[in-house]
């Protein structure tokens, strides 16, 4: 499959697209100037222990506490100890969540200091090749040490698996080293917006990555320099006088479809989506379908474009948690089956865990999709300060009328 990334930078906001076969699948954004950001590691100071929580709040040198799931571990105020940003600060609204488990990730490996284990990746399945990497890694280990073996591992030179290993460990017995010199909280190693392309992006071979940012391009040509990535990944930076390269390649496009709140479909029928706090809800319509004579037809035809277009949008919006979906009613329980075997093949090319519960008794199709991330609609909109959110506003004639 010809996967494209698009890296876009603007002040301390950058913006990562995928697409495939030149279609926008993916759309990322990046808080680059942030304090807290996803992956970074930082020396913290221990202020309170909340043992009702099972947490403690943690300084880590940014304005407000950090959130530290303690997980069976006995900490004191005062405590230092390294933590890593979550890699999925999934709401703005909540405390950034650090965790004492650390991992730094390459293209053959993830490297767990201070937890000795070993994992492969379940997308390796030959178990030859899994009982070789197994053992390499055991060889190859510290006590203490730990890693998961990635995709790439499968067709990596062990050579190239003991240089990235070797790599990170040195890493991270340097970030001792500094957490040891430092007298207060800080940032021991920033997750930057080049670090975020590589770990999410480039963890699976890509044709081109596409960029306007020289800082970018630079950083990439050294993580490729340096095997961090596919050699064969071509980079390409285009000019100032170049369109951008998100305008280019329809990335702007596809973002502002994405956020309508209707959808509409080839055959044309449409969709409507809704937000609330925990669920997303789409609802479909036959709209201006051409009736073919039978409604049931119709009304299958209608949903099996839905799916698709519903696992789609879900995929480029990051949409998580509980998703909802009110498909036209079929009669024939052939139909209402094949339809959620439809929903569950058009979800397949999505990298977040998704579950399909299938149909209710309503006709209600219930899902779940992992949360990862910020969704789009939380990054390119923000709560209306006239309705504060209600999505309606007073009738001011009304009121008038009253008090007049």
């Amino acid at each position: 499959m010809d996967r494209i990334i698009i890296a876009e930078r603007k002040g301390a906001a950058a913006r990562i697209a995928l697409l495939e076969e030149k279609a926008v699948r993916e759309i990322h954004y990046f808080d680059a100037g942030s304090s807290e950001q996803a992956n970074a590691l930082y020396l913290a100071r221990v202020q309170t222990v909340r043992p009702a929580l099972n947490a403690a709040f943690v300084d880590i040198g940014s304005e407000t506490e950090a959130f530290l799931p303690l997980e069976g571990e006995k900490l004191r105020p005062g405590d230092y100890l390294i933590v890593q940003g979550f890699a999925t600060q999934t709401n703005p609204d909540k405390r950034y969540r650090v965790s004492r488990k650390v991992q730094l990730s390459g293209r053959t490996l993830v490297y767990q200091p201070g937890r000795a284990r070993v994992s492969v990746s379940s997308a390796i399945g030959n178990a030859a090749d899994r009982q070789r990497l197994k053992a390499l890694a055991e060889r190859l280990l510290r006590q203490g040490e730990g890693v998961i073996l990635r995709t790439a591992a499968e067709t990596a030179a062990e050579a190239e698996i003991e240089t990235e290993l070797s790599a990170f460990r040195e890493e991270w017995q340097a970030l001792q080293r500094k957490a040891e010199t430092e007298r207060r909280p800080c940032v021991l190693r920033r997750y930057g917006f080049e670090d975020e392309i590589i770990g999410r992006f480039l963890n699976r071979p890509a044709g081109k990555v596409i960029t306007s940012d020289e800082d970018c391009y630079r950083t990439l040509l050294e993580g490729r320099a340096g095997g961090r990535f596919d050699p064969q990944t071509e980079l390409v930076l285009t000019g100032p006088e170049e369109p951008s390269p998100g305008v280019s390649w329809g990335v702007d496009a596809a973002e502002q479809a994405a956020l309508n709140r209707t959808l509409w479909l080839p055959c044309g029928g449409y969709l409507t989506v809704d937000y609330c706090e925990a669920m997303t809800v789409y609802d479909v319509n036959s709209g201006k379908t051409a009736s073919s004579g039978d409604e049931e037809e119709t009304a299958f035809a209608v949903n099996l474009e839905a799916a698709a277009e519903i696992a789609s949008h879900l995929r480029l919006c990051n949409t998580g948690g509980m998703i909802v979906i009110d498909f036209i009613d079929l009669r024939l329980p052939e139909h209402r089956q094949e339809l959620v075997r439809a929903m569950k093949r058009a979800c397949e090319g999505d990298s977040a865990r998704i579950n399909v519960f299938g149909l209710t008794h309503l006709g209600l199709m219930e899902m779940t999709r992992k949360r990862s991330g910020l969704q789009l609609r939380q990054v390119k909109r923000q709560v209306c300060p006239r309705c504060k959110g209600k999505g309606t506003i007073p009738n001011e004639r009304f009121w008038e009328g009253i008090d007049g």
